[in-house]
């Protein structure tokens, strides 16, 4: 079964940098809908 495909939402937590950041890129690349968190704002724009 693979989960990553457009009909899935990704909530990715740490998104401003490092593992999180890019986990958030690949989910992306498939085509998910991501949702970003972080406690440094400001970085996820």
């Amino acid at each position: 079964m693979n989960w990553l495909n457009e009909n899935n939402t990704a909530v990715v937590t740490g998104a401003a940098g490092g593992i999180g950041l890019e986990s958030a890129k690949r989910f992306a690349a498939a085509g998910m809908n991501v949702v970003l968190v972080d406690v440094k704002e400001e970085q996820l724009a």
